[in-house]
């Protein structure tokens, strides 16, 4: 038996699947925290980033909800982000009052810059599985995110 193997069924909290899930996220996140701020970016800019890269055009409200941050922390994201010259914020076509952030070349740039470095700190997170075991844990990953129970019981506060 290794080292690992070893503090996984000895260590008092190895049964609790919320503890799990937060050492883990709070080792990949202060990682990739790490490489962003070295493209001038927080790890939450770098998330809205690429949500508004990959999504239609949606409110800032709307992003809010579906990256998991509150609308105050939103909103100052952006900001950052357009301050930055990643985003600009457009007039939102169905209400002519909303603002829908849209990514400029420079926030594309500075994506296609750090995605190496964010896959290669994944990849690192998940060495000690074999590739198979990858791909399963990231497909269960997505249905618990994705879950009716998930779903039903919106965070409070902020993912990251």
């Amino acid at each position: 038996m290794d080292a690992q193997t070893d503090a996984l069924k000895e260590h008092p909290l190895s049964d609790v699947l919320n503890w799990l899930m937060h050492r883990a996220a709070l080792s990949i996140g202060e990682a990739e925290s790490r490489a962003c701020r070295e493209q001038g970016l927080s790890i939450r800019g770098y998330v809205t980033l690429r949500y508004i890269a990959k999504s239609e055009p949606r409110t800032q409200l709307e992003i809010a909800r579906e990256i998991c941050l509150d609308k105050t922390t939103t909103t100052a994201v952006i900001d950052e982000l357009v301050a930055s010259g990643f985003v600009v914020r457009e007039i939102g076509s169905k209400d002519r009052r909303s603002r829908v952030p849209a990514i400029t070349d420079a926030g594309l740039a500075v994506i296609a810059g750090i995605a190496p470095t964010i896959q290669s700190i994944e990849n690192d997170a998940l060495a000690s599985l074999a590739a198979d075991e990858r791909t399963e844990f990231v497909s269960s990953l997505r249905k618990i995110a994705f879950s009716p129970f998930a779903m039903e019981t919106p965070p409070s506060g902020s993912c990251m």
